[in-house]
C-alpha cells in the first residue's frame, strides 16, 4: 500500500496522473470503496452505502443511529456546524439526537489555549440548543495541519416503526424543501470572506447573511422531527447541507435508484441575497 501511494505521487508530478477535487469523493471512487466493506453484521440494518445519512443498529426493542460528519469548509463557529451537520443527519432518519462526540484537530504553529476554548464552547452552546449531551472525543494539536477541523458523531435511538428510511421512495412522490436553499454557502461566504465581498455587497445583505448560521439555520433537526411526527406519510428525508440541493436529491433517492423531476422556478430562494451567486462574486 505505501508503495502504491508513493508510486502515485510520483506520477502525479510526471502528469501521468491528476490529483481528484477538492470536496466530496467522486462517485464512482466511492462505490468502488463501499465493495470493499468488512464482514457484514446481520444486526446492522443500514450500512455504509451511497445516499444514506447514518448507519442503523438493532439493539433489540430500540434501533439505534450513528452517524459521522467532518466540518472542514467553515473556521468561524466551527463547533456549531460540525454538532448541526451530525445533528441533521439523525433527525432526517426520524430520530431525536442524543450523544455527540467531537475529534478537534488544531493547527500547528497558531493554536492557542483560547482557540481550543472558542470551539468548545460552540460545540456545548449548540448541543445546549439541541438537547445533546456531550460524550466525549480526542483532541490534539496536529502536525502540518493549516486550520482547525472537526469531526463528529452523533448517536441516536429510535422505535423500529418511527424509522425513516429511503427505501420508503415511490413512484408519485413530492419533494418538499423546507426553508430554501443556499443556506449554508451563504453562512460560510458571509463569515469566512466577507472582506472580499466588502464593497461588491450591500453591508446590511452581508451582515444577514452572516446570520444565516443560525437564522434562518442550518439546523434541520426540528424540521425533520416534526415531519416524522407525521407518520408513514412523510417516506424519506435528507439534509442538503455539506453537499447543496442537487447533491441531496441525488442522495434522497440513491437507495432505490429512482429519478427526480424538479421545477427550478418552484425552489425558494432568498432574493436579497442572490448577490452571493453572482459570477462577479466568485472567492476562490
Amino acid at each position: 500500500m505505501l508503495r502504491a501511494v508513493v508510486d502515485d505521487r510520483e506520477r502525479m508530478r510526471c502528469g501521468e496522473l491528476k490529483p481528484l477535487p477538492v470536496g466530496k469523493l467522486p462517485l464512482e471512487n466511492l462505490r468502488s470503496l463501499l465493495k470493499q466493506s468488512a464482514k457484514h453484521d446481520p444486526r446492522l440494518l443500514i450500512g455504509p452505502q451511497i445516499g444514506e445519512d447514518a448507519a442503523v443498529i438493532d439493539a433489540g426493542d430500540r434501533y439505534l443511529v450513528v452517524a459521522t460528519d467532518p466540518a472542514t469548509c467553515a473556521t468561524d463557529q466551527i463547533g456549531r456546524y460540525a454538532v448541526y451537520v451530525n445533528a441533521n443527519d439523525i433527525a432526517v432518519m426520524g430520530a431525536r439526537p442524543l450523544w455527540f462526540f467531537v475529534v478537534m484537530l488544531l493547527p500547528e504553529d497558531r493554536t492557542t489555549p483560547e482557540l481550543a476554548e472558542a470551539i468548545m464552547a460552540d460545540v456545548r452552546t449548540a448541543c445546549v440548543e439541541l438537547h445533546v449531551a456531550l460524550g466525549g472525543g480526542h483532541t490534539e494539536i496536529t502536525q502540518s495541519l493549516g486550520r482547525p477541523i472537526l469531526v463528529g458523531q452523533m448517536l441516536a435511538e429510535v422505535a423500529p416503526t418511527r424509522l425513516v428510511r429511503k427505501t420508503r421512495v415511490a413512484i408519485g412522490d413530492q419533494i418538499l424543501l423546507t426553508q430554501g436553499v443556499a443556506i449554508e454557502g451563504t453562512a460560510i461566504l458571509a463569515r469566512e470572506k466577507s472582506e472580499r465581498f466588502r464593497g461588491r455587497v450591500d453591508a446590511d445583505v452581508l451582515e444577514r447573511g452572516a446570520r444565516f448560521l443560525i437564522a434562518p439555520g442550518i439546523s434541520v433537526v426540528s424540521a425533520a422531527l416534526a415531519a416524522a411526527n407525521v407518520g408513514e406519510t412523510v417516506h424519506a428525508m435528507h439534509d442538503p447541507t455539506e453537499g447543496g440541493l442537487a447533491t441531496g436529491l441525488f442522495e434522497l433517492v440513491a437507495p432505490v435508484g429512482l429519478g427526480l423531476q424538479v421545477f427550478r422556478e418552484r425552489i425558494p430562494c432568498f432574493s436579497k441575497l442572490r448577490g452571493f451567486a453572482k459570477p462577479s462574486h466568485s472567492i476562490r
